[in-house]
């Protein structure tokens, strides 16, 4: 096939693609979309995008590269979530030409070399229509992932041109291929998602399995000389961070599962995911995947011995063929998939499944794939029209579900429930089915399904009481009772479970249309006294579990301090923020709720020390984020002194 002619199909592919993810586009914004990109209307009141981008708090480095991009969108076509997602989709389709013409480079080295440019487009088509990405490319915020996956292969196509050029001679055009990769590429990807950190390895298997063996003396010199240098000191600078600091990195405080079980659990979970990505008829597709068994030990369940034993088996396998060209490059495709998911997929602390991690480790299964594929044609000499045939059946499979997919994304009925047919068992899926229940008018069913979702993760009852609360306040319904108001049944339950999102749309909601018979002062109330309680426990020093988790749900105890503000409580509210600030540290968010309540209470000279805490933060990214909620409380404070130093002269 030449070279026009793949072009040809590409950007045909390219045309289909785009029609079928089209009726996604106009979706709404779901889950953590507006809270990533609420801030973004501060920008009308005069915060400058610089604030707005570097001051995000998502991941260890604000990902600002990504906050620009959904800044740009902002500006330029507003909170119209169709604009978002369609930068979304021409993102994805700029990675699939660049998986494209890193295949295309890869396999010009190899032994199948001929077909490189035939094994080019098969990857990068399977790979754009995989069915698996649909919540990648139509899930706003994911364009995190996106971005970091686009870099990452950035990176590793800068340094596939280098080593091209290391081995025609030219060690100066390397050297620059690869400044451009460590450099240039890298940081892009970092500042737009942290997992971007694997870039290093993921050119040592490049280079260990793609790359020939067959080395000239100075090329294994300077190879040597780069692997050192980009994956042994960065490998040694991690481990030594993860053993001064682990609770930082390794905090599983507020997490339904150990290390061990997070370990054991992410073995049964690769499976699963190359099975999504090469056989897209699953059922298991869905927006939450918190129904997963978790791997309690190697028996429990007994797939987890299965998959562990699949994975030692396959790692044995490619040690011992790894001196067969074809063989290695079959290995390599899977290592590129592992060694993709090192960040997200091990010890770190992180939910156990999502679909969008594999979003840059899937282009290795679809290399092995393809390199499989060659292999049985090779073996059987089975005809080109046969291979053609057969990738058209593949594709027209890949696109009937990839439709079926993107159709589910219409609308947030649409994807609640269709992913709640697959996932019945999700805690989280019930809590959002009932809410559309509730809305609906099906009260009865909305209960059962917040009772089932009690039963299956009783760890989430607070979410689950907080959900409860805005569905009554929704219909406007009394509805409280003992179960919102016992602050001792919620006395057991860690600091993770509680779910600041759905807290901040209760009050959302009660600000803006009240919530009738329902008595949401008493439930503020309740929370209040449920997390004064942990705070006032003789042993909380001591417990550095109960203290971390209090700590990083800060956001959680922002909003009980707002529904506090809101509902005229202010000494509670500021008892409150007090409270996490002994064991915290200062925060402008907490500190704009704190000055608020006093300011109601008419306490001058507490305002007054607020107010210099915050000067105190003055020209931090997280002042300049809220620098215009900084300006109203000023005005606030001025209007209401001076009405009060007035009131005093009379």
């Amino acid at each position: 096939m030449t070279i026009n002619l793949a072009r040809f199909v590409f950007c045909l592919t390219a045309l289909v693609l785009a029609l079928l993810y089209w009726q996604g586009l106009s979706g709404p914004f779901i889950l953590d979309d507006m809270n990533n990109l609420k801030p973004l209307a501060r920008m009308d009141n005069g915060t400058t995008i610089d604030a707005i981008v570097m001051n995000n708090h998502s991941g260890m480095l604000g990902r600002p590269v990504s906050m620009l991009s959904f800044a740009l969108n902002y500006l330029y076509f507003g909170f119209d979530p169709f604009y978002f997602k369609l930068t979304n989709l021409i993102i994805h389709l700029l990675i699939g030409s660049i998986i494209f013409s890193l295949t295309q480079l890869i396999f010009g080295r190899t032994i199948y070399r001929k077909f490189n440019v035939e094994m080019a487009l098969v990857v990068s088509i399977f790979w754009l229509i995989a069915p698996l990405f649909s919540s990648t490319v139509l899930y706003t915020v994911q364009r995190m992932a996106q971005l970091s996956a686009l870099f990452l292969l950035l990176g590793c196509y800068f340094y596939c041109k280098g080593r091209l050029a290391l081995a025609e001679g030219n060690a100066r055009l390397y050297w620059q291929w690869l400044a451009a990769t460590l450099f240039i590429a890298w940081p892009l990807g970092l500042l737009s998602k942290e997992n971007a950190i694997v870039l290093p390895f993921l050119l040592l298997v490049i280079e260990i399995f793609f790359m020939p063996l067959e080395k000239g003396r100075y090329e294994k010199k300077v190879i040597t000389i780069t692997f050192a240098f980009i994956t042994v000191f960065p490998a040694f600078f991690a481990l030594l961070a993860l053993a001064l600091f682990p609770e930082r990195f390794l905090n599983y405080s507020g997490m339904d599962f150990t290390i061990t079980e997070r370990l054991l659990s992410q073995t049964r979970i690769l499976w699963d995911y190359v099975n999504m990505l090469l056989l897209p008829v699953s059922t298991n597709f869905g927006v939450y995947h918190d129904d997963v068994v978790k791997s309690v030990s190697l028996t429990q369940p007994f797939t987890t011995l299965i998959a562990v034993a699949g994975w030692v088996l396959f790692l044995v396998f490619a040690i011992s063929t790894y001196k067969y060209a074809s063989i290695r490059l079959l290995s390599g495709g899977l290592c590129f998939f592992l060694v993709g998911h090192s960040v997200e997929s091990s010890i770190f602390p992180l939910e156990l499944y999502f679909e969008h991690r594999n979003y840059l480790p899937a282009v290795g299964v679809f290399w092995s794939l393809v390199v499989a594929w060659v292999l049985i044609v090779e073996h059987w000499n089975i005809r080109p029209r046969v291979s053609y045939v057969s990738f058209g059946l593949y594709f027209l499979i890949f696109s009937i579900a990839l439709f079926q997919r993107v159709k589910a994304w219409e609308s947030w009925e649409t994807l609640i429930y269709t992913s709640f047919e697959h996932h019945p068992n999700s805690p989280r899926l019930l809590t959002e089915a009932a809410l559309l229940d509730i809305r609906g008018g099906r009260l009865e069913e909305a209960e059962s399904k917040l009772h089932r979702s009690l039963e299956l993760k009783p760890s989430g009852s607070a979410g689950v009481m907080v959900q409860r609360a805005y569905n009554h306040c929704l219909v406007r319904s009394a509805g409280i009772n003992s179960t919102f108001i016992d602050t001792d049944s919620w006395m057991s339950l860690s600091a993770g479970a509680y779910s600041s999102t759905a807290l901040n749309e209760l009050n959302t909601l009660a600000i803006k249309s009240g919530c009738g018979d329902f008595d949401y002062p008493l439930f503020a109330q309740s929370m209040y006294e449920w997390v004064a309680r942990l705070y006032q426990r003789n042993d909380l020093r001591q417990d550095s579990l109960l203290v971390s988790q209090l700590r990083n749900n800060w956001t959680f105890q922002l909003r009980i301090a707002e529904a506090l503000v809101y509902t005229g409580a202010y000494d509670e509210a500021i008892t409150l923020i007090n409270y996490w600030e002994s064991i915290g540290q200062k925060n402008v968010a907490m500190l704009l709720t704190k000055a608020s309540a006093a300011i109601s209470l008419n306490n001058r000279n507490y305002v007054d020390q607020i107010m210099s805490q915050l000067n105190e933060l003055d020209g931090s990214p997280s002042h300049q984020f809220h620098e215009a909620q900084i300006a109203e409380l000023k005005s606030l404070y001025n209007k209401t002194f001076l009405k009060i130093n007035e009131t005093a002269l009379d």
